[in-house]
């Protein structure tokens, strides 16, 4: 079959189940996370359950959490926080696999909060009303800071990254992406509709995929240049929630169930790429920073957090030895490009 076929249908859940399984997609975290096979739900009316048995049974993890109304989940891997958004509330982080939570919003210009996202250096929200916000270290110390140049649309409803890249859907705009220091958007809509009301976006390996309020899953390969329709066979709208799961792609639609497509069929996956391993050291760094990779590397550059670029001239390699004696101490975003692929890493001069 060639198109999307429903998986559950609506007759058999109710609009709460609807919605508590489209969630549940975006937001199994046994890959990386300390507590193997958890899985956080968030509710409208009546805050976060958790699962650590796969979904089996859940429980409510709300000490400390000041909203029930939960927008978006995310985790960051590396340090194994978990992050929620609420609709009144702002954004809350959890260090003990959501136990309890915090409020992390010193500089938030808003508390409706309906989209994160994080590359496990940084932390993204996306708010209702006043654009995307960026924290250099998880919302813990630093202060939120708004990043809206070149963003025409400040009702944000989704963020993702893929390879490198963070992508922010809107309501009434399309797509738009931007680094991963958030310096400048750029209209990223070649193939989806104008004026599109985004839903939601969705990574797999190099790909980007987007549901819209229409009903309409829109599919890139090319960095959010084009956009492809590959919603064949798909009934309902919004769709509120994609996730690629063993060799599917799941759409959850409002009112509308689960439905689910082979990925071979949408992907081109004839064309994925081989992801670059790179080690970079010391960081914390003083007066050099090394830099092996597993692919050569074409381009350098260092960007402050306000964006400016420091362009570093070096001829391609897969060994670098940089010279930093010269840059002032602060925090900074260390962007590597090789023939096909961009990678940034967060990196401290002290």
């Amino acid at each position: 079959r060639r198109d999307f076929a429903c998986v559950i249908a609506a007759t058999r859940l109710t609009d709460e189940q609807i919605d508590r399984l489209a969630k549940l997609l975006l937001t199994d975290f046994g890959d990386g996370a300390k507590m193997s096979g958890a899985v956080l739900a968030g509710t409208d009316m009546l805050g976060l359950y958790r699962s650590t048995n796969s979904g089996l049974s859940y429980s409510q993890i709300n000490t400390g959490l000041g909203s029930a109304w939960i927008q978006a989940i995310c985790v960051c891997g590396e340090y194994d926080y978990y992050f929620v958004s609420s609709r009144e509330k702002g954004v809350f982080v959890s260090g003990d696999q959501g136990a309890h939570w915090i409020a992390v919003n010193d500089g938030l210009g808003s508390m409706d909060i309906r989209a994160l996202a994080s590359d496990d250096n940084f932390l993204f929200a996306g708010s209702h009303d006043s654009g995307v916000f960026f924290s250099p270290d998880l919302g813990l110390a630093t202060s939120w800071m708004a990043i809206n140049n070149g963003l025409n649309d400040l009702n944000i409803t989704a963020l993702e990254f893929c390879n490198g890249d963070l992508y922010a859907g809107t309501n009434s705009d399309g797509v738009y992406i931007t680094n991963a220091s958030g310096s400048a958007w750029t209209a990223s809509g070649n193939g989806i509709p104008p004026q599109s009301n985004i839903r939601c976006l969705h990574a797999f390996e190099n790909i980007i995929f987007a549901g819209t309020g229409e009903g309409e899953i829109f599919r890139s390969n090319d960095s959010g240049y084009s956009w492809e329709l590959v919603s064949g066979g798909l009934i309902g709208a919004p769709v509120l929630s994609l996730h690629a799961y063993e060799g599917y792609l799941y759409a959850g639609i409002n009112a509308g169930g689960v439905w689910k497509r082979p990925l071979d069929q949408i992907t081109g996956l004839e064309e994925r790429k081989e992801y670059i391993e790179i080690d970079i050291y010391p960081n914390p760094i003083s007066q050099t920073i090394n830099i092996s990779s597993s692919k050569e590397i074409s381009d350098i550059s260092i960007i402050d957090l306000c964006g400016k670029r420091i362009k570093i001239d070096y001829p391609p390699s897969k060994n670098q030895k940089i010279d930093v004696s010269g840059l002032a101490n602060g925090l900074y975003i260390l962007e590597l490009r090789t023939s096909d692929q961009v990678y940034y890493k967060k990196i401290m001069k002290k």
